[in-house]
């Protein structure tokens, strides 16, 4: 375990355009009470401090536009009216949800998603048959862990698959819900996409781009219930008109579930 995050130092080193930005946050499925999903968003160096400008600003002017104290955002509390947002017009609450597909779109932000059950676990029974119980601090029979594991293997080969430079690294964040704000693992095996070779934990308030990646999870979920839901509400409707364009950012999913959604929303309009 490494010590404490030095936040100042790692934040330099994006604000620089020195490194790409990887952020992760942990989410669970509708009606789903055994399955979790990890979902990255990926910035690449070049734009790595337009983009921590850019949700520092969102954050700021939001706290202006709602008018109320604010350091980081909070996708489903925000959607559903509640905590500090209740009271706050549905309407007005939607306008942020614009912004944030404006800002994926200008940047073109990549996202990885890895899905994991314990049903889907099973797919791995040949490394248990093998002994292979553990991979570093990733324990291969517990289904979240391994999630994990597969989503930052993925992350490396997106990265190793598309950056210019051997020497362009990344710096890895997740939110702190899996692991203590603070806490780093070290991975030698990732030594040549991982700067340090670590994975780190932090507190989304003072890693702000983490927000990225709970917007990106809220958008999933959300578009999985809409989908799911034979006669959807009118606001999930309105909601998913301003999320459909996002589907393309998902790298490595299905595309057929946006294509339905876009197919219920161009034939059957608004559902009450």
């Amino acid at each position: 375990m490494a010590d404490r995050l030095k936040y100042s130092d790692f934040l330099n080193d994006l604000y620089n355009d020195e490194s790409y930005g990887v952020f992760i946050d942990e989410t669970g499925v509708p009606d789903k009470q055994d399955k979790k999903t990890w979902v990255a968003v990926i910035i690449k160096p070049e734009i790595m401090s337009d983009v921590l400008y850019a949700i520092k600003r969102v954050i700021s002017e939001s706290e202006v536009f709602f008018e109320i104290p604010m350091n980081e955002l909070h996708f489903g509390e925000i959607y559903n009216g509640k905590g500090k947002y209740r009271g706050i017009p549905f309407d007005k609450r939607l306008v942020l949800f614009k912004v944030m597909v404006d800002l994926f779109k200008h940047y073109n932000l990549p996202v990885i998603v890895q899905s994991m059950t314990p049903e889907l676990l099973q797919q791995f029974e040949e490394l248990k048959k093998k002994g292979i119980r553990k991979i570093g601090p990733f324990d291969l029979e517990n289904y979240n862990d391994m999630g994990l594991f597969l989503l930052l293997f993925k992350i490396k080969g997106y990265i190793l698959e598309n950056r210019d430079n051997p020497s362009e690294l990344a710096r890895v964040f997740i939110d702190e819900d899996y692991k203590k704000n603070g806490i780093g693992i070290l991975l030698p095996s990732y030594e040549d996409v991982f700067l340090n070779s670590g994975i780190f934990f932090c507190d989304s308030s003072a890693i702000q781009p983490i927000q990225l990646a709970d917007f990106a999870a809220f958008c999933l979920n959300r578009t999985q219930l809409i989908i799911n839901n034979s006669k959807p509400h009118v606001r999930d409707m309105q909601l998913a008109r301003i999320l459909s364009p996002l589907a393309e950012h998902y790298h490595n999913i299905e595309k057929i579930e946006a294509l339905i959604l876009l197919k219920k929303i161009e034939e059957d309009g608004d559902f009450s």
